[in-house]
C-alpha cells in the first residue's frame, strides 16, 4: 500500500459520483473481472474500501483502458435510463433543492 492508501498496482481512474454509481461501476468490473479498490471519502479522509460509498475510484494497472470503457458505459446507461423516466431531468447537473427558505 501507498501512503494514499491504495495498493501501488492499482491506478487512479475517475471520481465516482455517489454510492449508486459506486455499486454499478463496481458491479460491473467485477463482471469483467478487473481488479479494483475504491477509495471512499471518510471523515477521516480516504479509506481503500470496497465500493459502499462514493470515491476515487483504483483499477489494476494493465486494465485501465477496459475499466474506462466500463465505466462509459454503465454512466451512458445511467444517463439513458434517467432521460427516458424524465426526459426534462438534466442528469448533469444535480437536482434544485424543494425547499425555500423563509
Amino acid at each position: 500500500m501507498s501512503e494514499e492508501g491504495a495498493p501501488e498496482d492499482l491506478i487512479y481512474l475517475a471520481e465516482l459520483e455517489g454510492l449508486g454509481d459506486a455499486h454499478l461501476v463496481g458491479a460491473a468490473l467485477e463482471n469483467a473481472s478487473i481488479p479494483f479498490k475504491v477509495a471512499a471519502n471518510t471523515a477521516s479522509g480516504f479509506d481503500v474500501v470496497i465500493p459502499r460509498s462514493w470515491g476515487m475510484l483504483y483499477v489494476a494497472r494493465g486494465h485501465v483502458d477496459a475499466a474506462r470503457e466500463i465505466l462509459q458505459e454503465v454512466r451512458s446507461d445511467q444517463k439513458m435510463a434517467h432521460e427516458a423516466y424524465d426526459p426534462e431531468v438534466d442528469v448533469d447537473r444535480p437536482p434544485e433543492s424543494e425547499f425555500v427558505a423563509d
